[in-house]
């Protein structure tokens, strides 16, 4: 049990759902100092401090005071991630073993097959743009075609080493020297970039698991339901506010969205939670692959204030809109609940030019920064600035219906 006093816990508490990199911008910690630069720039004067002590299953990671010292914001952490790492050990034996090289082959090839279904199939509609969809194909034929020529400076390699000591009579054309001399030209690329092929895969890997595996599913958004039922049993009675980035988007919806049959620990969810704010949320893109995704679910809340902040160049960012990446507004969705899509960086666009340089793949790590990021959309849900989430400063956008044409999750069939 937490000791900390109640009068030492701040006003506001943020559970922040991290996205699967462990890369140094995707913690809490940078959440909390972005969090802070943004209410500065605002005309607040705001510090950070240790954040107090958490329920079990979250860290602490800072705490928002004022000018007086008064914690305003606790922000904390749910490391989800440390469960595709146990699970990944207890499958390998050891600790940390990065998937090889044709493992590596496996997943790229997976993800090409994949995305013939978000191309060609009846779903094909959903979500994302053409040229957004293109990009997303481009990427996959990069990174296997990197993979194949490693296995190609492999083989090659082996041929005419044996070749040489007499093992084998091979009659290689051209040269054996010229196939060698090319195929360690194509392996030096792939060895500069081998650590992040690699990396994707571990993260390819355990996304199929999440969304192939129902019980996975349900293992994490139980983890979220959980840390903030811990909450509320502490006695805390603050407003509790779920911020996700990325894939932590789709765990944090698994929490919030249920089935009319689950239990206790999801209501008190919807009961105890303020406000969802999901960054880089990778819905639409999800909705090309699995175009059941979410079906016959509902709102825990119908009052839960939901702020969705994405780049419209950004490949794994959703504003719930079907085939237009660009469409800020209030959108209503098929649960019961409406969402506020705040579009960041108004002059992101993917154009042709950018298409080549991959720069969808690159936006999705441009959320926030020293001057503070995207957070001045969402300011105002946790007191810190007197903003208002507005797009580019104009009147609250009209209102949008999700182009998720399906019935409503009271008819619709489960996942």
């Amino acid at each position: 049990m937490n000791e900390t006093p109640l009068s030492r816990r701040a006003q506001h508490t943020i559970v922040y759902i991290p996205g699967l990199s462990r890369d140094a911008n995707n913690t809490g910690e940078a959440v909390a100092a972005s969090i802070r630069a943004a209410a500065d720039v605002q005309g607040g004067r705001y510090n950070l401090q240790a954040a107090t002590p958490a329920p079990e299953g979250l860290r602490p990671c800072a705490t928002v005071v004022g000018e007086s010292a008064q914690p305003l914001v606790d922000v904390y952490e749910l490391d989800y991630r440390r469960t595709f790492e146990q699970l990944d050990r207890d499958e390998a034996g050891k600790e940390d073993t990065p998937p090889g090289v044709f493992t590596a082959i496996y997943c790229a090839a997976l993800s090409c097959a994949v995305w013939s279904r978000a191309w060609f199939g009846r779903h094909k509609n959903l979500g994302k743009s053409l040229r957004t969809r293109l990009q997303l194909y481009v990427g996959f034929a990069m990174a296997l075609l990197l993979v194949l020529f490693a296995v190609f400076v492999l083989l090659t390699a082996a041929i005419v080493i044996a070749n040489r000591i007499g093992w084998v009579d091979i009659s290689l054309e051209p040269a054996p020297e010229a196939l060698l001399l090319g195929g360690l030209v194509t392996g030096a690329g792939y060895l500069a970039l081998r650590r992040t092929l690699l990396r994707a895969a571990t993260q390819g890997r355990r996304l199929v698991r999440y969304y192939d595996e129902p019980p996975m599913r349900q293992r994490l958004s139980t983890e979220v339901a959980r840390s903030i039922d811990d909450l509320v049993d502490e006695g805390y009675s603050g407003d509790i506010h779920l911020v996700a980035y990325s894939f932590g988007s789709s765990i944090a919806l698994d929490a919030m969205l249920c089935y009319s049959g689950d239990g206790r620990l999801h209501r008190r969810v919807g009961e105890a939670v303020t406000s969802l704010v999901t960054v880089g949320c990778p819905y639409d893109i999800e909705r090309l692959f699995f175009p059941d995704r979410l079906i016959g679910r509902q709102a825990t809340s119908q009052q839960v204030s939901w702020r969705n902040i994405f780049i419209a160049s950004d490949l794994f960012a959703s504003n719930f809109v079907d085939k237009d990446d660009d469409a800020a507004g209030t959108v209503q969705t098929p649960w019961g609940v409406q969402v506020q899509s705040v579009r960041y960086l108004p002059d992101a666009r993917l154009t042709w030019f950018s298409f080549f340089r991959l720069a969808a793949y690159k936006q999705h790590n441009s959320y926030w920064h020293e001057q503070g990021g995207c957070w001045a959309s969402v300011l105002d849900l946790w007191d810190l600035a007197p903003t208002v989430a507005e797009n580019e400063g104009s009147p609250p956008p009209p209102t949008l219906r999700s182009g998720n044409t399906r019935p409503p999750p009271s008819q619709a069939a489960g996942e």
